[in-house]
Formats: C-alpha cells, structure tokens, sequence
C-alpha cells in the first residue's frame, strides 16, 4: 500500500499529495459531497490544516477528518481497487474465506455458537498490516452496528499466522454504538477496525481517535498467555 508522503492544500478544495511509491497528483476532497465530518473542511482556514499522520501514511485535518491513501491513490492513477482488503498488505480473498470459515467452524465447536453477527480476521504479521504491526483487521457495516437486532457481535481474532485457534472477543451492539464517534468510519460506509496483536497492547483498536480497549471483551478461556 503506497503511503502519503506530502499533502498542500490548494483552491476549491483540492489536495497535491505525494506518495511513497512516487506517484503526484491533485486529489478532489469535495467536502460538500462527502457530507458529514467534511463539512467541517468548507472552513478554509480548517482544510489548509492539512497534515500527513506519520504513524498511517493518510492525510488527516484538526477534529478527526481523514481519508484513506489508497481511495486517494486509485483517483489519481486509475488503478481498480483492492475491494478485499482496502488498507491491508498482499491480501488474498480466498484467504479471507477460509479463515472465516475456520472462525466460524470454531466458534460453533468450542462455544456451540452460531449467529450471523460474527466477523473474523487472519493474523496480519507486520509486513502486511496496515498498521506495520501485528494486527487483526475487521470492518463493521454503519448500517449494521445502527439496525442490529442481535445483543452482541462476536469478533474472532485468530490467534497466530496459519493457526486453527482464535481469541474471541463478544462485544454488545451498543458498545459500537456509544463508540462510533471514536472509530475510523471509511467512505465505503463501514467502521474499519484494527486490533493490535501486539503483546503490550492486545486488542486496543488502532486506527480510530481513543485507542478503545477491547480486552474486556475477551472470552476468559481464551486469554493469551
């Protein structure tokens, strides 16, 4: 995934980035189309606050507006979106389905759980996380967290690269709800969620404004050691 290396703002709402890969070119914010937090950017003196977060590659305003480099990337170059994994290294789909077809296989078998609110993530090792540290990536629909009639979502961590084993995480329906406005919303419309794998922050989410703490939600019998 190219990272945004430099961003100036420039008239009518409009953005020259610079990416790792090299690629230049001026980006189209349109705030009045994109609607929501952006409407903050039409103060000109807020969209000339422009910065690049170093930590993610993206470029971000004052009060938690930002967007995806790759979204920016694909504008500028033409090139088709990754659909499987928009902020993820050298993803695979059928990866995708079969881990989550192992996660849910294990949740029925070691929790005789079956529900249709169960997302699962592989575990990224850092050279294919987007966060360039270990970290498990899920991504909630809005629409869903808001019309869910089910009480809890089930997150299923797996535990280790290629492992058969996950950390399931239950988490109630409305903690997502009190929480959105700390997690990363992306234009597709989907709450994009990274957990860290990382020893010293296990399952504190990465990408969105507080560093939420999941941990609590983990099932006790699956507790790292």
């Amino acid at each position: 995934m190219a990272r945004i290396v430099t961003a100036q703002p420039l008239t009518g709402f409009r953005l020259r980035v610079r990416f790792s890969d090299g690629v230049e070119g001026i980006f189209p914010v349109e705030p009045e189309r994109r609607g929501g937090v952006f409407l903050k950017l039409l103060d000109a003196k807020i969209f000339n606050a422009v910065s690049v977060n170093p930590d993610f590659g993206c470029v971000e305003w004052p009060g938690g507006v930002d967007l995806c480099p790759d979204t920016m990337h694909e504008a500028i170059t033409g090139a088709a979106a990754d659909l499987h994994a928009p902020m993820v290294l050298c993803e695979e789909p059928s990866s995708v389905t079969t881990v989550r077809a192992e996660a849910l296989s294990w949740l029925a078998s070691k929790l005789g759980v079956k529900s249709n609110g169960v997302y699962a993530s592989k575990f990224y090792v850092p050279e294919k996380s987007w966060t360039r540290h270990s970290a498990w990536w899920f991504e909630i629909p809005q629409q869903t967290i808001e019309t869910s009639k089910s009480p809890d979502f089930y997150l299923l961590c797996q535990a280790a690269p290629s492992a058969k084993e996950f950390h399931c995480l239950k988490i109630p329906v409305t903690f997502f709800r009190e929480q959105l406005p700390r997690l990363c919303l992306r234009e597709n419309g989907k709450v994009s969620l990274f957990l860290s794998a990382e020893r010293d922050e296990m399952f504190i989410e990465q990408r969105g404004k507080g560093k939420i703490e999941f941990v609590r939600f983990l099932k006790p019998s699956n507790l790292p050691t």
